[in-house]
């Protein structure tokens, strides 16, 4: 993560997440992001699409850059469908 690692961290806490997990799943279609956190997701979410400073600024170019998703620009698709939630 290198010298942007302390403002990645800082990004994390501001949104209370505790876990952020980032895997590249390769799939017949292409390559396919997989991004899953434990956190307080709609505070994340609307930092992550409001917030102006330049850590988040750059964070969002870079997540478009790679995935083609806009969070500066939240989707109006309905969020995926947990099928499962297990906790030992």
């Amino acid at each position: 993560m290198g010298a942007r690692r302390a403002e990645f961290e800082a990004q994390l806490a501001h949104g209370d997440i505790t876990r952020e997990t980032w895997a590249l799943q390769e799939t017949p279609m292409g390559g396919f992001m997989l991004v899953w956190f434990e956190g307080d997701v709609e505070k994340t979410f609307t930092n992550l699409a409001t917030d102006d400073s330049e850590f988040t600024t750059w964070f969002r170019g870079r997540v478009l850059d790679v995935t083609g998703v806009d969070l500066g620009a939240p989707s109006d698709d309905p969020p995926p469908t947990i099928l499962v939630d297990s906790h030992a």
